[in-house]
């Protein structure tokens, strides 16, 4: 702690680690008092080596780290492995685990430096990496931003995690240990994708149903509450992102969902005129029965089937599994999307409610196991279930025809997850259909998007080909501001003008980036060719002056100064301290240069004198003529007031100093010639990605032209030109126009652009829309 303070450390920084440390202490105390059980301890077994499945499950490892939103308090399943891995480490020369896991990385890079930590710590200590933070400064971009604290009372500082750099060099250490092998490296005997309708594409089916006008009312009364979160008008511990992403995935499943957990008369689920709920279903959402329907295809479709029992006969049962995954809505008291989609499977199409079961059902492991043969041997033909409880672990792939993901969940490997409970080893099944039933025009969409995004990245990084230096963070659950705005539009134009917003000043920061680094290389060079010179001449001034120096050490010593010649150090260095003091007599020689040539000689050299004009302190300096000004001695006032040997040791070091000064003169020009032509080579290199941002610009302005010209059509404006002239480019005062009167038809209110002609004033009137004034 005393170090830390002494390094400058923050005082919350320090009194975190001391909270940690009283907690560890604590804990272990406890641990020390509970009454312990004679038995075999861990280290009584002589086990030496860890084979552990499903790593993954074990990857909250406790984690401290400045950068407070990716500090893990920790899990005791996980400090117990890392603590029983650190001693079998300790105890056998570094060999200690071998980890299995599908998704080593389930949402965010981070999670590759606990894998690290489990499997090869030896590698993040050799590049210099003893802590998270030091992981986080060689590979993390971090932003600091202004956030609100938790009371809502003040502002502060907070840094979080905005991207990753240094990725390459990250793949390559997170390769050594991971021998990664993706399916289509096994080959393994696993059922195809079913072909989709439509394109006969081997992918999941996308079930596509509308919204209804209560959810499109609801996505844009979410809109409104994005754009108070956005322009802070409101505490975030009433309202943030996070909860709007939340409450906008259960609006895309069914607002009765929001019902049951609250009503509040603002949030568009009540009928405008009379005040009260919504009375007809269908206004609710479309889904679930959508869900119920697809899902009752594909078993009516299978129902016939004839399935091998665990001896290789028929099985007298005919008939598949079909499984639904929905982590929204999981059986309550209150309306739950499970029995709903029960209920309509068994009043819109007469399926027997036996042949339904919810993985809740089983409350223990013996319950789990006698549903898991139930559903092997085609006594249940409808399984439900969420991603915690029917994820891992689940194995009723036998008859699996058909899966359905109801909702999208937060993490790309949680997708991965559900579908490996289908497409595994053991289906009997030549092919398995998969579906996504998504809500147009609500975050259900986008949160797939995301998904796809977050999963391409990580499965590029688990190959090892990603080819980019830095990329941005893929951990953030929640939407964007702009993103939900941009579905609360409803227009698929302002979602992918949002997209393109984003890309494109991604990219242009990579241009202005790269301008910058050119200009920086164009000084660099400058630098260099005038620094080779200046080493070169350097080199052959010190090599000569080794060459020419004489031995001055012990009784070898003899010197000159003021034309006398002195063999003892002790009167020679008072004598020449007298001589140097008086440049210093002048009281302008703190300012002023005065010299004093050829006041002796030591080792061969002539030495001459001059004062060091600081402003401020008293100093000489003895350089050594031959030598040129590449090499002096300075001495303060308080040695040349001390005089004595100690100023003719300071000389004498100063000569022996000259081979390190050689050497150290050698190794700059190497290093100034290499870095010369790496700056020659670089220099002139061409934006990568101007191809692009020429294409997403031009895009981008189509689309605002788009947008302005929809805009002035609903207003009654001519779109540019009856006379067949081409449309001119949109001002920014038009745009700005536009994206006012779009504020305004969102939000409400008024809103003031301050143009060419001056303030003007946009209001939206009932039933109008919006109106200059």
């Amino acid at each position: 702690m005393q170090q830390l303070r002494a390094n400058g450390a923050k005082n919350t920084t320090v009194k975190r680690i001391e909270d940690a440390v009283l907690k560890a202490e604590e804990k272990l105390k406890a641990k020390l008092n509970t009454p312990m059980d004679p038995g075999i301890t861990f280290e009584m077994t002589g086990m030496d080596y860890l084979v552990v499945d499903e790593l993954h499950d074990y990857k909250n490892l406790a984690t401290d780290t400045n950068i407070e939103s990716a500090a893990i308090e920790g899990s005791q399943r996980a400090q117990k492995l890392h603590m029983v891995v650190e001693y079998l480490r300790d105890k056998h020369n570094g060999r200690a685990i071998t980890g299995a896991t599908a998704t080593p990385i389930a949402n965010s890079i981070t999670e590759a430096y606990v894998m690290q930590r489990y499997l090869r710590p030896d590698l993040l200590e050799a590049a210099g990496i003893g802590n998270f933070d030091d992981w986080a400064a060689t590979f993390g971009k971090t932003k600091t931003q202004l956030e609100m604290s938790v009371d809502g009372n003040s502002w502060a500082l907070k840094t979080r995690f905005a991207g990753f750099r240094n990725i390459q060099e990250l793949q390559r250490m997170f390769h050594v240990a991971a021998d990664v092998k993706l399916p289509e490296d096994l080959n393994l005997p696993v059922p195809k994708l079913a072909r989709r309708p439509g394109d006969g594409a081997r992918a999941p089916e996308i079930i596509s149903v509308p919204a209804t006008e209560a959810q499109i009312d609801y996505v844009q009364h979410l809109g409104q509450r994005a754009q108070r979160v956005k322009s802070r008008q409101v505490d975030p511990r009433e309202d943030n992102m996070l909860s709007i992403s939340s409450d906008g995935r259960a609006a895309a499943l069914d607002l009765r969902l929001l019902l049951s957990r609250h009503v509040d008369p603002d949030d568009g689920l009540f009928d405008t005129e009379t005040g009260a709920v919504i009375d007809d279903p269908e206004q609710y959402g479309l889904k679930i029965g959508a869900a119920a329907d697809w899902m009752h295809q594909k078993w009516a479709e299978s129902k016939d089937h004839v399935y091998l029992d665990r001896s290789g006969e028929p099985h007298p049962r005919r008939g598949g599994l079909v499984s639904a995954f929905c982590d929204l809505g999981t059986p309550s008291e209150n309306w739950n999307a499970y029995d709903a989609i029960k209920q309509r499977l068994v009043a819109h199409h007469g399926v027997d409610p036996d042949l339904i079961a919810y993985i809740h059902d089983a409350k223990n492991d013996r319950a789990k196991a006698r549903l898991f043969a139930q559903a092997k041997d085609g006594t249940i033909q409808f399984l439900l279930g969420s991603t915690s409880k029917m994820g891992v672990g689940t194995n009723v792939q036998a008859r699996m025809v058909a899966m359905l993901h109801v909702d999208c969940p937060w993490r790309p490997a949680d997708i991965e997850q559900r579908d490996g409970r289908g497409v595994r080893q053991g289906n009997q099944n030549a092919e398995i259909a998969i579906a996504r039933v998504v809500t147009e025009g609500t975050f259900d969409a986008r949160m797939w998007a995301t998904q796809a995004r977050k999963a391409t990245f990580i499965n590029q990084f688990m190959k090892g080909n990603l080819d980019v230096r830095e990329v941005d963070d893929i951990g953030d659950a929640a939407l964007s501001a702009n993103e939900a705005l941009a579905i609360a539009s409803g227009n698929p134009l302002v979602l992918e003008k949002a997209e393109l917003d984003v890309e494109v000043t991604k990219l242009d920061r990579l241009r202005r980036a790269l301008q910058r680094s050119q200009s920086m290389l164009q000084v660099r060079i400058r630098e260099a060719e005038g620094t080779i010179p200046r080493l070169e001449e350097a080199i052959v001034d010190f090599t000569a002056a080794i060459a020419k120096r004489q031995p001055t050490r012990g009784d070898s010593f003899t010197a000159t100064i003021g034309g006398r010649w002195l063999d003892n150090r002790v009167e020679a260095g008072d004598l020449l301290a007298a001589r140097l003091r008086k440049l210093l007599e002048d009281p302008r020689s703190v300012w002023k240069d005065f010299e004093d040539n050829n006041i002796g000689k030591l080792g061969g050299f002539t030495l001459n004198a001059c004062n060091i004009p600081t402003g401020r302190d008293e100093k000489v300096a003895v350089k050594f003529a031959e030598i040129g000004d590449q090499h002096h001695v300075s001495l303060d006032r308080a040695t040349l007031d001390k005089g004595g040997a100690a100023v003719m040791i300071r000389l004498e070091n100063g000569l022996e100093g000259l081979d390190k000064r050689l050497e150290f003169a050698t190794n700059q020009l190497a290093t100034e010639r290499d870095e010369l032509a790496r700056a020659t080579a670089r220099l002139g290199k061409p934006f990568e990605h101007t191809e692009r941002l020429v294409a997403l610009k031009a895009r981008q302005k189509e689309i605002n032209t788009e947008l302005l010209g929809t805009h002035k059509e609903a207003d009654g404006q001519p779109d540019g030109g009856g006379d067949g002239e081409a449309a001119t480019e949109p001002s920014l005062n038009d745009l700005a126009m536009h994206d006012a009167a779009a504020m305004v038809n969102m939000a409400g209110g008024a809103a003031m652009v301050i143009g060419p002609a001056g303030p003007m004033v946009i209001t939206r009137d009932t039933g109008r829309g919006p109106r200059q004034r």
